[in-house]
């Protein structure tokens, strides 16, 4: 209605939040791909910090052995 009153175009409004696209189906693939690549890479980077500190933890493990 308000379309109507303001004279116009009814459609979609498609916009982003969160890094998803809001205003498209959510059972494409690609609707879920952005969101995918960011939690792929904070995934790698977590499992980097953690690899990280067992080395270190195994580093001063050894060093306090000898």
């Amino acid at each position: 209605m308000a379309a109507q009153f303001f004279n116009c175009k009814l459609g979609l409004l498609m916009f982003i939040h969160l890094g998803l696209l809001v205003g498209v189906s959510s059972m494409k693939v690609s609707t879920w791909q952005p969101l995918l690549k960011v939690l792929r890479k904070q995934i790698g980077i977590a499992k980097n910090r953690l690899e990280s500190r067992e080395l270190l933890m195994t580093k001063q493990e050894e060093a306090t052995a000898n």
